[in-house]
């Protein structure tokens, strides 16, 4: 019930902003305006993350998780729906911590543009630096990853660099469309 009134006010707010009366204008214009579809996708999600959000989740990774993925000579993670790259970022310090990093790659995917922006970027707030510190302190994380930036911190892990065409996050491509002649 919670999540159908959030997503009512939030479609309420975006029809608002979007000029939009009635839903069936929405989807009239989303359906013509990929700009539309863009600023609408910034109301429809909603990205809560943090770094090491669920520490026992992260904890059972390594304790249990990591020693099999030790057995492999390359590692391929994909991160579908990163946000704004915590959760990525949590992976990479993870797998660096257990000397894995160097043999991984990372996909991160998400329909959020912005989020995206912010998850190449790395670069998060330093309010949030003490919440990050003690989930990965929970984690049973080494000393903490983080190097001060301006106008924030940013991990210090190389997970840029271990992404195809040096660009961590991406956003998901459509799959391609049937043509006439494969129809017939």
């Amino acid at each position: 019930m919670r999540i159908a009134t959030s997503m009512r006010r939030r479609l309420a707010l975006a029809m608002r902003q979007l000029g939009c009366q009635t839903l069936s204008q929405l989807q009239d214009r989303v359906l013509h305006d990929a700009e539309v579809l863009t600023r609408l996708l910034q109301y429809l999600t909603v990205p809560v993350t943090d770094m090491f959000r669920d520490p026992l989740y992260f904890r059972a990774l390594r304790e249990s998780v990591v020693p099999v993925l030790r057995t492999y000579p390359s590692l391929r993670i994909w991160i579908a729906g990163c946000s704004s790259g915590e959760e990525v970022y949590s992976f990479a310090i993870l797998l660096r911590e257990a000397q894995l990093l160097a043999r991984t790659m990372i996909y991160a995917t998400d329909i959020n543009a912005q989020a995206l922006r912010q998850a190449a970027a790395g670069v998060f707030a330093l309010t949030r630096l003490r919440g990050f510190t003690e989930n990965h302190r929970r984690a049973r994380g080494r000393t903490p990853p983080w190097e001060p930036r301006p106008g924030g911190w940013r991990s210090r892990n190389a997970a840029k660099r271990r992404s195809p065409g040096g660009a961590m996050p991406r956003r998901p491509r459509a799959p391609p469309r049937a043509s006439a002649t494969e129809d017939a």
